[in-house]
């Protein structure tokens, strides 16, 4: 039976983009006791969010349409015949202000489930009608509680998460739940585990599930209202049967409500794109009697109102089809492809000894200086005490190293070892570590796993320099790009540059979350024989928003200086909203400058180029507005005025027709503020230290009376006056 692979389900996709459908989206209320999925509503926000996302849901459909031809033409394949079992390792995070109201039985209760209505194994298939019961899908996946985190420690699969919030927001899937910052708990690894939050939900709210591909790695998942998880508990009556996990898992893998991503499908135009189950002109709520029928399937069999996928009571579904089977494996095999090699629900298997290197904390990356300390961190991952072990370590030049750990470490504790300093000469190393002889046992097997580290050395820079962007590989030599999220960030463009033939851009318009951070950093500088230096570069950047309207999240750009090899900085130049784009017309569009559309910003880092070596860091945090662009980076030293070198302060110009500039050769801690008065005495401007930019402070006189004024730099222990002449 083939399966519907039209372009019906990007045209419903499209229709929220222009026609603005809210309403569909959210469904109707019609009480507590009424399911009420966000699915379609996460579609609706993550599209309004990003309409250019309708790509890649045509992808993801693309391929699992791909999948579904080959598997058939070549094994053919059907849902009955497939006998492979998938272990699906499953973590559940409980997030409540008491977490130990959902039981440990309650969670296994729920488990239980999955697998029993996956599997075709739940008892009421009996009542699946005589015309159906030879369509009745049953998939091998096999759900089974985590038995090792991420770091690989054993767990037993559940994740309590004490939270201050009482309701966690349905918006944007439920995102607040998933992160520690709002209260939530971050995922696992959201491409070996499958994660699902049970917190409390809005009223009528029983699940969210993020539509694969829209939403962040960190976000991927399943969200269930503890009053319909698993069997036992405190549970809703209608909801007592945990199929709304089974429901909210199946759009895990991509499975629709059966009258599409609506909530009313009058003129049954929308379907779930799988062909054995029944048009259906929208939810039913509650139970119902056989056969069933509306204006979409007016004969019978009707509606398949028992499916996993509708919105009637737990005790009233209970089947998928063959061909949402089919869908389902369809999504595993290609977006959720990682699942089939996790190592989740692999037990964690101890030896008496074993030394355990986790990482390389340091080097990192990059090193800005020759001689280093590498940081490991150590791990007893043995059953007995770990209170010796023997670190070898070398870089490419094979010369073998050793340090001798002691301490105390219990089984999984760990704990930072900082090893003797090795030098490094410029270029690229490889730092190899291993762990031997844990608690002076010479016994081979107790050799820990091998961690490597690669880094590099990058030359100085002890002048001016340019940096367009204009050579093949991006980053430029000697610069990087910090990527956290390892989502979107700096790239090499041509769509639009400056000057020649490229620029870097940061893509915000294609970011789906909003606050994380990506740094293009510079290569080491030093430029301490200079008198003064000066960054010069050109931005280009656009915006979504309304730029005067009462947006609190922006796309912002900040210059960091870094004196410590980019672990820390200080910010120099912040910019964001309507005091950063450089195009007065937001859109949703991907915003691609002209050439009057780009911008010079220069900044003053004469205090930074005494402190020895430094980076330059540009800074995107992402919030969702539109593409920021950067072309022409340039550092310009040049000689002090001679005079500011002398005196240490400078009023000019002086005389001055209107405009007055305080500069100052450093920024004293002990400087107060700065006064102005005139020929009277009396003041008539002052300005504190916060208003110095770029070691200047700005004084417009325009439109005062011709003569004599006095410059007032107030110091804690002096202060010293200049005299400025004002004329036509």
């Amino acid at each position: 039976m083939p399966e519907k692979f039209t372009p019906l389900i990007f045209r419903i996709l499209l229709l929220y983009l222009i026609l603005g459908i809210l309403g569909f989206a959210t469904g109707i209320q019609k009480g507590a006791a009424q399911r009420k999925c966000g699915f379609d509503l996460a579609i609706q926000q993550a599209l309004q969010r990003n309409p250019r996302l309708v790509t890649r849901i045509n992808a993801i459909e693309s391929a699992m349409h791909h999948f579904m031809l080959n598997a058939r033409v070549m094994f053919r394949m059907d849902s009955t015949t497939d006998t492979t079992t998938v272990i699906i390792p499953v973590v559940v995070h409980i997030v409540l202000q008491d977490p130990t109201q959902v039981s440990d039985s309650q969670v296994i209760s729920q488990i239980i489930v999955l697998n029993q209505d996956y599997q075709a194994l739940n008892a009421d298939t009996t009542k699946v009608p005589a015309v159906w019961k030879p369509i009745i899908g049953r998939v091998k996946f096999q759900y089974v509680l985590a038995k090792r985190t991420p770091a690989g420690l054993p767990t037993n699969g559940i994740d309590r998460v004490t939270t201050s919030v009482s309701t966690f927001s349905i918006n944007n899937a439920c995102s607040q739940v998933k992160h520690a910052s709002t209260g939530g708990a971050n995922a696992w690894d959201t491409k070996s585990y499958l994660n699902i939050w049970v917190c409390n939900l809005p009223s009528g709210y029983l699940g969210v599930t993020t539509p694969p591909g829209l939403y962040p790695d960190d976000e991927d998942g399943v969200v269930i209202t503890t009053q319909a998880f698993g069997t036992v508990g405190n549970l809703d009556p209608e909801f007592n049967l945990g199929r709304t996990a089974t429901h909210e898992v199946g759009h895990y893998w991509n499975l629709l409500h059966p009258w599409g991503i609506y909530n009313s499908n009058p003129n049954c135009l929308y379907d779930d794109s799988v062909a054995d189950t029944p048009p259906q002109a929208g939810p039913l709520y509650g139970c119902y009697s056989f056969p069933t029928t509306d204006h979409c399937s007016p004969d019978s069999p009707g509606v398949m109102f028992m499916n996993y996928m509708e919105y009637v009571d737990d005790s009233c579904m209970y089947m998928f089809t063959q061909g949402q089977v089919m869908r389902m494996l369809a999504l595993l095999n290609t977006f959720r492809s990682s699942l089939l090699s996790s190592q989740g629900a692999v037990p964690v298997q101890l030896e008496k000894l074993k030394p355990q290197l986790l990482r390389i904390l340091q080097p990192a990356n990059k090193i800005c200086d020759p001689t280093i300390q590498p940081i490991l961190v150590l791990r007893n991952y043995g059953y007995d005490s770990l209170y010796k072990a023997k670190i070898i370590y070398y870089t490419e030049d094979s010369v073998l190293h050793q340090y001798v750990w002691t301490g105390a470490l219990g089984t999984f504790d760990s704990t930072q070892v900082i090893l003797p300093a090795i030098t490094n000469n410029l270029g690229n190393h490889m730092l190899t570590a291993f762990a031997i002889e844990p608690n002076d046992s010479t016994n081979l097997q107790y050799v820990s796993d091998t961690i490597r580290q690669a880094y590099h050395l990058d030359p100085i820079i002890t002048s001016d320099f340019t940096e367009g962007f204009e050579e093949d590989t991006f980053p430029p030599p000697y610069w990087e790009v910090v990527n956290p999220d390892n989502s979107y960030t700096w790239e090499h463009t041509s769509i639009a540059s400056h000057s020649g033939q490229y620029a870097a851009l940061m893509p915000n318009l294609d970011y789906m979350q909003n606050g994380p951070t990506d740094d293009l950093v510079s290569p080491v500088i030093n430029v301490s024989q200079a008198d003064s230096a000066f960054l010069f570069f050109y931005v280009a950047a656009g915006l979504q928003s309304n730029p005067y309207g009462n947006n609190q999240y922006w796309d912002t750009l900040e210059v960091l200086i870094s004196t410590d090899c980019g672990q820390t900085g200080t910010v120099v130049y912040k910019k964001w909203g309507k005091y950063l784009m450089t195009d007065s017309i937001p859109t949703s569009q991907e915003f691609v400058p002209t050439a009057s559309q780009w911008r010079r910003d220069s900044i003053n880092l004469t205090p930074f180029i005494h402190q020895g070596n430094f980076q330059i860091i540009f800074r995107n945090i992402t919030n969702f507005e539109n593409n920021i662009y950067l072309d022409d980076i340039q550092l310009q030293t040049r000689p002090t005025n001679p005079n500011l070198k002398r005196d240490k302060v400078l009023v000019v110009p002086n005389p001055t027709t209107g405009e007055i500039r305080i500069e100052f050769l450093e920024i004293s801690p002990d400087l107060r503020g700065v006064n102005i008065y005139n020929s009277l005495g009396q003041k008539i401007a002052s300005y504190s230290s916060a208003s110095i930019v770029n070691n200047q402070i700005a004084v417009h006189l325009s439109g005062k009376p011709v003569g004599t004024y006095y410059v007032e730099i107030v110091y804690t222990h002096y202060n010293i006056v200049r005299k400025v002449l004002l004329i036509h």
